[in-house]
């Protein structure tokens, strides 16, 4: 007896729906890909339940005859693959030839379209043969999903609620209307209009449309083209930032993706503008030639392969950190109206800050007592409480802080300080005092800026010691050999790799014992700071994959926050001043090393909206 044979077609098609149909939103994003291929300009997208009741999709697309209408009923049939050559080079959303029948194996599904010619209307369900009449002569296709899966009870089991099921049709419809501004969509849920885009091809209207208007005015244009490759989109403001990467919208020839890379290279420029485990909004379009491109590498053709990644990657990152280093963003707090609602997690809330003021001891200046600092006067940095350009490095001459003069107790903005225009750092700001001796208060012709000390003075010493690592290293031998212990499972990694990223940043360490490195080089303006090394080899260590550069960042990240003042510090008067005048002398001053804000903004009419006033003062 034969222990292979067919399968039935039915049979065939349920499997194939495993693959193809996941939930309600499988479905759609199926059958709006097919009325985008059919030069849809219009579509309309309405669910009932979650879509486990109904699923309907309306485009004004090229439709079908009667003939291709019947035959799309049919597995593998597809309009837009004839040959291996069309495969290699897809210009086309859908391509798989399997979305129509997998869809009727599973659910009722009534088909009403038209070319313009003749109209036609298919009825199929499942375990039975279609239904075939004449439809209405309107243009474009009509597909209506009803009772999704309820011949399948496995599959409908795993379904979530109703409420979850929605949320997951809207998202797919967000992507979608994302990357294609050029096409009309409207979504409706139960009934009710969930969103509605204009069709004009205005991607940032688009963006308003969809994701309002608290993410739409918070962004930064790029565009990109050279040969072969045009990379257009936006990406947020380091305020309007997520908790997830769910909102990282990335697409290739506007085909909605996912790849690893290309968010890993977004989240690593972003490192310096945001806190750990927060990640921007991004709606970014890369237009390449298809056949640099597999989108047959997945089911739902979400993920891809792309054969010049490297180099795309390089672009992206490039051409990011360029604009977010020309914008040199920084914080204002956002109090949205309520009737603005946003899934964006708030920077602080009124809450926060009113419990903050009424916790925290203010210490202000009494600024009757200052003496005003002369032009030509310097102070010894190492009078002050953080760490800044006091090092030799090699015959260099040390380095003394220049120290502005102070009029009108404002610290005047000058030419030869700052690096930007539209930096809060270019106001004129007057210190008040400190908050907790943590958070600097200043007044400026904008409202209330708040500093904090530790952020800022860490953000000074991470470039600086950045640039001394950019600068040809030179090491230098301490008069005593640092022993450094470290754990058995670091110890492991202490190989010849790892030795030589550690040599390439001016550290030359070998064994010294089962789990003892001894470090006899060190980088010569590292010298008298051996506490930093100890940290450096073990974050060298903790990672058996870390990069050079990833390791310079870290390594820097690392000094510059144990080098810099700290939280609960009471600061003078001058050191606040020299504290801003090195701030504002730094590429990017509104994010420490971490990410977190340097200083943010709390407007006038922010501050009235806090007293309740509807006017002026």
């Amino acid at each position: 007896m034969s222990k292979v044979y067919l399968m039935p077609m039915e049979l065939a098609n349920k499997i194939a729906a495993g693959e193809v149909v996941e939930r309600p939103s499988s479905v759609i994003k199926e059958l709006v890909e097919n009325s985008i291929d059919a030069e849809a300009t219009e579509i309309t997208v309405s669910i009932i339940d979650g879509g486990r009741t109904m699923i309907k999709v309306i485009d004004n697309g090229c439709g079908m005859s009667k003939e291709d209408a019947v035959l799309s009923f049919s597995r593998h049939a597809s309009s837009k693959i004839r040959n291996t050559y069309d495969l290699d080079s897809l210009k086309t959303l859908g391509f798989r030839g399997e979305a129509i029948p997998s869809i009727a194996s599973v659910s009722n599904f009534t088909m009403e379209t038209s070319d313009g010619v003749t109209g036609t209307k298919i009825v199929k369900t499942p375990d039975a043969d279609l239904i075939v009449s004449n439809g209405t002569l309107r243009k474009g296709t009509t597909i209506t999903i009803e009772k999704l899966f309820y011949n399948v009870p496995a599959r409908l089991k795993f379904l979530k609620s109703d409420k979850f099921e929605k949320m997951k049709c809207v998202e797919i419809m967000e992507n979608i209307a994302l990357g294609f501004p050029n096409i009309q969509f409207i979504v409706k849920a139960d009934e009710k209009v969930v969103f509605k885009t204009s069709g004009r091809n205005n991607l940032l209207e688009a963006i308003f449309q969809v994701r309002g208007s608290s993410i739409a005015k918070n962004l930064y244009k790029i565009h990109h083209k050279e040969n072969g490759l045009e990379i257009d989109g936006y990406i947020s403001k380091p305020e309007t930032n997520f908790s997830s990467r769910f909102e990282m919208h990335t697409y290739i020839n506007s085909r909605v993706i996912y790849n690893y890379k290309l968010n890993r290279c977004i989240e690593e420029v972003y490192k310096d503008y945001l806190a750990p485990n927060r990640y921007p909004y991004t709606c970014i379009n890369f237009k390449i030639d298809p056949y640099l491109v597999d989108v047959n590498v997945h089911p739902s053709k979400k993920e891809v392969k792309i054969s010049n990644e490297e180099h795309i990657i390089s672009v992206l990152k490039k051409i990011i950190k360029e604009k977010l280093l020309s914008e040199k963003p920084t914080y204002n707090i956002n109090f949205r109206q309520k009737d603005e609602p946003s899934q964006q997690e708030k920077l602080i809330n009124e809450e926060e800050l009113v419990e903050l003021l009424n916790k925290s001891n203010f210490s202000s200046f009494a600024f009757e007592e200052k003496t005003k600092v002369e032009t030509n006067e310097t102070t010894d940095s190492n009078d002050l409480p953080f760490d800044l350009f006091e090092t030799k490095v090699e015959n260099k001459d040390k380095i003394e802080p220049n120290i502005p003069s102070f009029e009108d107790k404002h610290l005047i903005l000058n030419d030869s300080q700052a690096k930007t225009s539209n930096s809060l750092l270019s106001l004129n700001l007057t210190p008040l005092g400190q908050i907790s001796n943590t958070y600097i208060v200043f007044d400026s012709e904008k409202g209330l800026v708040l500093m904090d000390q530790h952020a800022a003075a860490e953000r000074i010493n991470f470039e600086k010691y950045n640039s001394l690592f950019k600068n040809p290293i030179y090491s230098a031998t301490p008069l005593i050999p640092i022993l450094i212990d470290v754990s058995p499972n670091l110890m492991l990694n202490f190989d010849d790799e790892h030795k030589n990223n550690l040599k390439n940043i001016g550290v030359i360490c070998e064994e010294f014992g089962q789990n003892t490195i001894k470090v006899s080089e060190i980088p010569t303006f590292l010298l008298n700071k051996e506490e930093y090394i100890s940290d450096i080899i073990t974050l060298c260590l903790q990672d058996k994959n870390i990069s050079y550069t990833d390791l310079i960042k870290d390594t820097i990240a690392s000094i510059a926050c144990k080098a810099s003042i700290k939280a609960n510090r009471k600061l003078t008067f001058d050191e606040i001043q020299y504290l801003v005048a090195k701030l504002r002398k730094c590429e990017n001053p509104a994010n420490c090393p971490h990410g977190r804000p340097t200083v943010i903004l709390l407007t006038l009419q922010e501050i009235e909206k806090l007293f309740k006033r509807t006017g002026g003062f």
